[in-house]
C-alpha cells in the first residue's frame, strides 16, 4: 500500500509517492500548502473526511490567488494488485 500526493496547478499534474499516509500528509501540509500560502495564495476549500458512500478517506486542499491558476493538493491511497 502507498499514498499519492497529487498536486494540480491548472491542467498540469504532479504526483509524489509515499509509503506512509502520515508522511504524505505532513509533506502536503508543511511543505506544499505552506509554500503556496507564503506566496500569497489563500485556502479556498479544504476537505478532511471519510466519504462513507465511496468507501475512502478524502483529504484535499484547494488554493487560489488573484490572476493565478487554481492549485489543488490531494492525498489518494493506492495498492498493487499483483
Amino acid at each position: 500500500m502507498f499514498t499519492i500526493l497529487i498536486k494540480r496547478v491548472g491542467n498540469i499534474r504532479f504526483d509524489r509517492y509515499y509509503k506512509s499516509w502520515e508522511n504524505a500528509k505532513n509533506a502536503m501540509d508543511n511543505e506544499e500548502v505552506e509554500d503556496f500560502l507564503n506566496h500569497g495564495y489563500k485556502v479556498k476549500n479544504k476537505i478532511d473526511r471519510m466519504n462513507k458512500e465511496k468507501g475512502f478517506y478524502e483529504y484535499e486542499v484547494t488554493l487560489t490567488k488573484e490572476n493565478e491558476e487554481e492549485v489543488r493538493l490531494a492525498l489518494v491511497d493506492g495498492f498493487f494488485l499483483d
